[in-house]
């Protein structure tokens, strides 16, 4: 039996008492529902990572490009014991180090290039707080130096 439309003029009108509901199509929302499930199963698959990173390793010739090489970087280490150590001079305080790096002469353009080495030992945040005292003084070109893995020495 085919169902019967309301006409759009008593769309909104209250049916009358006795008349018989109509029941509600409920196969499209659930097509709907199922391939949202669907779709968000098969993106979460895609982002699911791992936080078990071992960094600090790479291939020495992966790192390496084509074409002139560029002026000597500006090395800043940061040892063991949380010092930073630029150009020889110790820093164990940030508010020094913000400073000296202000008033360090920059490279022909205005961009210095930075190398950043520390050992392994030092804490994330710390390189963190290293990096946004290099930020604050201008120096925002920093590559961080590797060592290569022991297969490729």
């Amino acid at each position: 039996m085919p169902q019967r439309l309301c006409p759009p003029d008593q769309l909104f009108e209250p049916q009358a008492a006795g008349a018989e509901a109509q029941p509600l199509n409920l196969t499209p929302m659930v097509d709907v529902i199922f391939i949202l499930l669907v779709f968000f199963l098969c993106v979460s698959q895609l982002k699911s990572g791992t936080l078990d990173i071992r960094m600090a390793r790479v291939d020495p010739n992966a790192t390496r490009g084509p074409g002139p090489q560029p002026e000597e970087p500006l090395l800043v280490e940061i040892n063991r014991g949380g010092e930073v150590v630029v150009g020889g001079r110790r820093y164990r305080d940030l508010a020094p180090l913000a400073r000296a790096l202000k008033a360090f002469p920059r490279s022909r353009g205005g961009k210095q290039r930075v190398l950043l080495r520390g050992d392994t030992a030092v804490p994330h945040g710390l390189v963190m707080k290293v990096l946004a005292t290099l930020h604050g003084a201008g120096l925002g070109a920093v590559e961080f130096e590797v060592e290569p893995s022991r297969e490729e020495r």
